[in-house]
């Protein structure tokens, strides 16, 4: 599994994308909206 943040400025999503389907077993790709490098995980809704 890859979770990545759709605007991070570290690691641009497509290397994160590209990761996921080179992956070996299971591909799964979550792309979190409107956030970036740091914070894919501690959203402040709750969302995640």
């Amino acid at each position: 599994m890859v979770v990545h943040g759709q605007n991070d400025n570290v690691v641009p999503i497509g290397q994160g994308e590209i990761l996921s389907r080179n992956a070996k077993g299971p591909e799964f790709f979550f792309k979190v909206e409107k956030e970036g490098h740091n914070h894919t995980l501690t959203m402040k809704d709750g969302a995640y």
